[in-house]
């Protein structure tokens, strides 16, 4: 009887044993997945601020580049303005001379 019972203890103590060790390589295999979707997301999340920081800088060149093509735009519509003017000051000095000749 004694050795029936130890004989019991001793299969129910493997059988916890048997459980413990899947449980334990299923823990393992999961913190090894999870371990290898962090590192998954850690090198998306630095592709995309690498891809942040180029288009920031491409943002900086535009906005650069349009300034200065708005300096251009302004300085030149300066210059045909006082072309238009001078054109203006012409006619009017030839209509002027036009008059002057009809009499």
């Amino acid at each position: 009887e004694m050795q029936k019972r130890v004989k019991e203890m001793e299969d129910e103590s493997h059988k916890f044993q048997q459980l413990f060790d899947e449980t334990r390589i299923e823990l393992e295999q999961k913190c090894e997945q999870e371990k290898s979707e962090k590192e998954q997301l850690q090198t998306k999340v630095s592709e995309m601020e690498t891809e942040r920081e180029q288009l920031q800088k491409e943002m900086a060149s535009f906005k650069s580049e349009v300034q200065e093509k708005t300096a251009q735009q302004l300085k030149d519509s300066g210059g045909l303005q006082k072309r238009l003017a001078e054109l203006e000051a012409e006619k009017k000095k030839l209509e002027k001379d036009i008059e002057i000749m009809k009499e």
